[in-house]
């Protein structure tokens, strides 16, 4: 994808987060939902029954897909109007499901895109060009453990991260290449148990991978890897098509609180931001790390609550965090912030994937396992009704 994701973390790296922030998750049992504001009142009818929704992803306002309980792929092209599910067969074979939920997609167009599928072995990668109507198996990669990271620089230059579990110590992950639409796939680089090895990631600290992005540069396809760590979050680039890493980020690995980092977004060029927690001595923080230098430097900007946040990075300079019943903006890159109260309430955790954002005012989230869409930057929500 060429904006943010992220996943649910699987069994590598469960235990890592043991210390952070849970994820909320239930279920709306209604079939009509009202949704009251100040002055407002909304009511979403047709909602389907027991409704499980895991993540959102938004391509533009009026394209978006959302997954639900893993086992289905849902699409809309008119702004959540109308919804088709447009899961690939393999999802309706018992025991398949979306491998790291839409973090193991890659929507290049509303016609175009790619998704991971796991069983307990192994992963496979499917490729539509028609909206999801005809499906193809474009990869198989075997050692998967539910964990799979998918970016496309284009309909035929690609990437997969595969999470091969914990060995050694350390979280393991293999990064395979293609140049023709998942035709041929090479191993690019592989991490071992014996951190440090040359022309692999490192993963320092025990770090659980949590995205892979692509991003074209004038110095060519770069990418980025991040993940999640008792120790500080991971932030890893890699400048030479995914088979040497270096550490990018902003945190010192010896600080021995844990966190987590989201794949970073650049929006013009060399600006771009990620959303970030970790923790200290005195609590977690979360926090918006921006650089206007493809990420050699990052400065800081610490969120207005002190509270678990639902996060999502917009563009590099405009952000957005929700807790309770309150939005928080900024368009500026964190100079200021602005608050509307929210008709749907958050909670007070941080959770992937289940707040994006299509620019300032129109946005998706996902909140008692129910999806919702926003006009106006927040402050009024919608309940979206989806297909049985």
């Amino acid at each position: 994808m060429t904006r943010k994701l992220t996943i649910v973390a699987a069994l590598a790296i469960m235990l890592m987060l043991a210390a952070s922030p849970s994820v909320a998750s239930s279920s709306t049992s209604s079939s009509s939902s009202t949704v009251t504001t100040t002055g407002t009142t909304t009511t979403a009818t047709n909602t389907r029954q027991s409704q499980d929704v895991d993540d959102v992803y938004f391509l533009n306002p009026r394209v978006g897909w959302a997954s639900e309980n893993k086992a289905r792929l849902l699409m809309t092209t008119d702004g959540g109007a109308r919804w088709r599910d447009v899961s690939p067969p393999m999802l309706r074979r018992v025991g398949f499901v979306l491998a790291s939920g839409l973090a193991g997609a890659a929507f290049l167009s509303p016609t175009d895109f790619f998704v991971s599928v796991w069983t307990s072995w192994p992963v496979f990668l499917l490729h539509t060009t028609d909206s999801g109507r005809k499906w193809t198996e474009v990869g198989s990669f075997p050692n998967g453990v539910g964990e799979a990271w998918v970016s496309f620089l284009n309909n035929r230059q690609g990437w997969v991260a595969i999470g091969n579990g914990a060995a050694g110590g350390s979280s393991s992950v293999t990064i395979y290449a293609t140049s023709d639409a998942g035709a041929h796939w090479a191993v690019v680089s592989r991490s071992m148990s014996l951190m440090g090895k040359p022309g692999t990631p490192e993963n320092p600290g025990n770090c659980g991978d949590t995205g892979l992005i692509a991003l074209g540069t004038l110095r060519g396809p770069v990418l980025w890897l991040t993940g999640a760590s008792n120790i500080a979050p991971c932030v890893l680039e890699s400048t030479d098509g995914g088979r040497r890493w270096a550490g990018a980020g902003p945190f010192d690995p010896s600080v021995g609180w844990g966190g987590e980092a989201w794949p970073p977004v650049f929006s013009s060029g060399a600006s771009g931001a990620l959303a970030v927690w970790y923790g200290t001595a005195h609590g977690s923080v979360m926090a918006v790390y921006s650089t206007r230098d493809h990420g050699a430097t990052w400065v800081q900007h610490l969120t207005p609550s002190p509270k678990f946040e639902l996060m999502d990075v917009v563009a590099s300079t405009t952000w957005f965090a929700a807790t309770g019943t309150t939005i928080y903006r900024t368009t500026n890159g964190g100079a200021s912030w602005s608050s509307v109260p929210a008709s749907v309430n958050f909670g007070n955790y941080q959770s992937p994937n289940t707040l994006d954002f299509v620019n300032a005012a129109d946005g998706w989230a996902v909140a008692g396992g129910a999806l919702w869409h926003t006009t106006d930057g927040g402050r009024a929500w919608v309940l979206q009704a989806l297909p049985n």
